[in-house]
C-alpha cells in the first residue's frame, strides 16, 4: 500500500489509510467509495493523472485493507479509541487540505521556510503517534481519553496558528518581555510577562487587571515618556487624550528600558510602571501569541483597600479592611499564566497596521 500511495503522490502513509478505514467502521459507513472519497478530497488537478494511472492497484490495495480490518473490528471496544482517532484525523485532514490548496494562495510547498517545514513535520509525527495508539481498539481509562482529547485541542490551535502565519508572515508583531511593578509597594509587588506587540493598550489594561487581580471597577490611564495620555474611548477628552484602543504596544514601545506608566483608580491611586526588558522578533513557528507570566513577586493589594496606606496596614495586620486574611508573599506565575490563557482574547490580537 505504501508503494502505491507514493506513486500516486497522495502525501499519506499506510497508517493514515488504516485510520481512515477504522474511522469509517466507527461511524458505520465503511465502503471503498467513502474511504476513497476522503483520501482523494481536495486533490489538485495535476495529481489526478497519477491517481487515474494507479487507480486499479490503489482500489485493490484498499479493498484488501478494508477486508482485513473489518474482520477483526469491534465497535464496542472502539468507543474511546475511536473518539481519539476521529479528533486526530480531523487535524490530519486540515493539514492535508491546507497543503493541497497552497496554490490558491500563491504559495508552493518548496517556498515554505525550512523551520516551517520542520514544524509541519512535527505536527505530522504527533498525529501519527496518537493514531498509532488507536490502531488496536481497547477500553481506555476515562482520564487518559480526556487528556488525549485536550492535547489534540491544544495541538489544533497551534497548528491553525502555524498555518496562518506561514501564509501571512508579513503581519507578525514583535514579542515583548516587560516588567510591571506596583510603584511604592513594600514589600515589592511585580510581574514579568511575555506578550505580543499587537496588544492594544485597551488589551494591556485588561492584562494588567488580571495580573494584579483587580476587578476593573474604576477609571484608568496610560502615559508615555512624552506625557501623552491614553484612556478608554468612553472618557477621552478631545485634544487632551488619545483613544487607547487605537494604539498597540508596537506603536509606543520601540526599545529596551523604555517605560509606559499606568494609573488605576484615581482614589486609591495605584500606579504601575511597565518597563521593556526585551524585544524579540516574532517567531511564527511558536506559540508567540500566548501571554506568559515568566516570574513575579508579592500578593497584589485588593480593590478599594485604601491605596498604599491601606496596603501598609494590611501588611502589618495580616488582614484586609474587611477582616479577611491577607498573605503578602503569595503569588504563582504558572497560575497567572493559566488565567491569562483562559481570558477572552477574541479582540486582543490584530494585525499590525490595521
Amino acid at each position: 500500500m505504501d508503494e502505491v500511495l507514493h506513486q500516486m503522490h497522495l502525501g499519506f502513509n499506510e497508517l493514515i489509510i488504516q485510520a481512515f478505514i477504522l474511522d469509517a467502521l466507527f461511524h458505520h459507513n465503511c465502503s471503498i467509495e467513502t474511504v476513497s472519497e476522503r483520501i482523494l478530497r481536495d486533490l489538485p488537478e495535476e495529481h489526478r493523472i497519477a491517481v487515474e494511472e494507479f487507480e486499479q492497484p490503489f482500489q485493490d490495495a484498499l479493498k484488501k485493507q478494508i477486508k482485513v480490518l473489518k474482520s477483526t473490528y469491534n465497535v464496542f471496544m472502539d468507543q474511546q479509541t475511536g473518539a481519539i482517532r476521529e479528533a486526530a484525523l480531523r487535524l490530519s485532514d486540515d493539514l492535508t487540505s491546507w497543503l493541497r490548496n497552497l496554490g490558491e494562495y500563491g504559495v508552493y510547498a518548496d517556498e515554505i521556510p525550512e523551520e516551517g517545514m520542520e514544524q509541519l513535520l512535527h505536527f505530522t509525527r504527533e498525529i501519527d503517534s496518537i493514531l498509532l495508539e488507536t490502531m488496536e481498539p481497547v477500553v481506555l481509562p476515562e482520564e487518559r481519553k480526556v487528556n488525549t482529547l485536550d492535547y489534540l485541542k491544544e495541538l489544533r490551535l497551534q497548528q491553525e496558528k502555524l498555518l496562518d502565519n506561514l501564509l501571512f508572515p508579513e503581519y507578525l508583531p514583535s514579542v515583548y518581555t516587560v516588567k510591571m511593578t506596583l510603584t511604592g509597594a513594600r514589600p515589592p509587588v511585580w510581574r514579568r510577562l511575555r506578550l505580543p506587540g499587537n496588544c492594544t493598550l485597551d488589551d494591556l489594561h485588561s492584562i494588567i487587571q488580571t495580573a494584579f487581580n483587580w476587578d476593573d471597577e474604576h477609571l484608568h490611564m496610560f502615559s508615555d515618556e512624552h506625557k501623552t495620555r491614553y484612556v478608554s474611548p468612553a472618557t477621552t477628552r478631545e485634544g487632551e487624550e488619545e483613544d487607547e484602543e487605537r494604539f498597540m504596544i508596537d506603536d509606543l514601545l520601540t526599545r529596551p528600558r523604555q517605560v509606559l506608566k499606568y494609573t488605576y483608580d484615581f482614589g486609591d491611586d495605584w500606579r504601575v510602571g511597565i518597563v521593556v526588558e526585551k524585544i524579540e522578533e516574532y517567531d511564527s513557528y511558536t506559540d508567540a501569541d500566548d501571554i506568559v507570566c515568566l516570574a513575579g513577586k508579592g500578593n497584589s493589594p485588593p480593590e478599594n483597600c485604601g491605596g498604599l496606606p491601606g496596603f501598609r496596614n494590611m501588611i502589618e495586620s495580616g488582614m484586609t479592611p474587611w477582616g479577611d486574611p491577607y498573605e503578602p508573599e503569595i503569588f504563582d506565575p504558572e497560575e497567572l499564566t493559566r488565567i491569562l490563557k483562559e481570558r477572552d482574547t477574541e479582540k486582543t490580537f490584530r494585525s499590525a497596521g490595521e
